[in-house]
């Protein structure tokens, strides 16, 4: 897909978008009911784990961020997101993100459907013994070139693996999401083809809060750009079916964004 970088928008309206998200924050999606630890991509971090959603079980999500760019260009992104659980270890999403600002809308409006499927299950918390294994999951992306400067069938697969590291009450984990890109229109100056390796790590602080934080390695769409982005977030899980996030990320390196902040809810039916 092209990229094409538009005027900024006032300040006074970005403040304004601002607060609409933050109005619009109140539910969203991500776990099986009553279970807050759960790791949704975007909600509020990158990373994300191999839990699917259950059997025949609905949620919705939806998760504003704001990223600001060197030189200006800040974005505001809303996504809302609806999940399937098809089976226990296989459900389906479909995502529509609106992105407002001065900077790089390319997207905006696209429809996004994507399937995760757990391949393999954790036997058992820790490295001893024969219980090395962690959970395994592959996910498939699709992004249909509906909204703004769109062009061609892009696709993203990931990887995803998923450690339990202690029989605790705290369930430590660590998680892995290595993903290719694949740009089906690019431009003369864009990749092709662009990878992304995501290291994180989860930690319940007490049965309804989660911390977590994650380490992005990736290859932006413009040739030549790599970006570095340590995140940091907490899960809030407010009843058995309604969990708030919040996150904030720092860029490390010229290429990467200076500050992102997203906030959003997750709600089970």
């Amino acid at each position: 897909m092209t990229r094409r970088a538009l005027p900024a928008c006032p300040r006074s309206a970005r403040v304004l978008l601002l607060a609409a998200a933050a109005a619009t924050t109140i539910p969203v999606s991500g776990a099986r009911a009553g279970d807050v630890h759960d790791l949704q991509r975007g909600l509020p971090l990158e990373v994300e784990d191999t839990v699917t959603a259950g059997d025949h079980q609905l949620q919705l999500q939806a998760a504003a961020r704001y990223e600001r760019a060197d030189g200006g260009g800040d974005t505001l992104t809303i996504e809302p997101q609806l999940q399937y659980g098809i089976t226990d270890r296989f459900h389906v999403e479909v995502s529509y993100p609106i992105i407002a600002g001065g900077g790089d809308r390319t997207g905006s409006g696209n429809v996004v459907a994507a399937g995760l499927y757990r391949f393999l299950d954790e036997d058992h918390a820790g490295f001893g013994g024969d219980h090395i294994w962690p959970s395994l999951a592959v996910k498939g992306q699709f992004e249909l070139p509906t909204g703004v400067n769109a062009d061609g069938l892009d696709t993203d697969i990931r990887f995803i693996a998923t450690k339990t590291l202690t029989q605790a009450e705290s369930q430590d984990r660590l998680h892995l999401n290595v993903a290719w890109i694949h740009n089906a229109a690019a431009e003369s100056d864009e990749r092709h083809n662009a990878f992304s390796l995501i290291f994180g790590y989860s930690r319940k602080l007490d049965d309804k809060t989660v911390f977590l934080a994650d380490l992005i390695r990736q290859q932006e769409r413009q040739e030549g750009e790599d970006s570095t982005i340590l995140e940091a977030g907490l899960l809030r899980q407010v009843s058995e079916r309604l969990t708030l996030a919040g996150g904030v990320g720092f860029g490390l390196g010229d290429d990467s964004p200076p500050i992102r902040l997203t906030v959003g809810v997750q709600y089970s039916f």
